[in-house]
């Protein structure tokens, strides 16, 4: 992801580590959260905002398919 070496790219400017080191403990040292908890964090966000519309695909259709106990958002 692109995006995460860019983020990462900026903590090692910011901290002053080198190309090959690792900045996960940077992260938590500073309280910044990576573009992929980010990610993670705003579905959360949405499925406990919006929990009472989200229904499965089962209650959409009669199909029995692999994916029906899938959300259908």
């Amino acid at each position: 992801m692109k995006i995460l070496s860019i983020q990462k790219k900026v903590i090692r400017m910011m901290t002053g580590l080198k190309k090959g080191e690792s900045c996960k403990q940077k992260f938590k040292e500073l309280r910044i959260l990576r573009v992929t908890f980010l990610y993670v964090l705003e579905v959360l966000c949405y499925m406990k905002k919006y929990k009472g519309s989200i229904s499965e695909n089962s209650e959409i259709h009669d199909h029995n398919t692999r994916i029906k106990i899938d959300l259908h958002i």
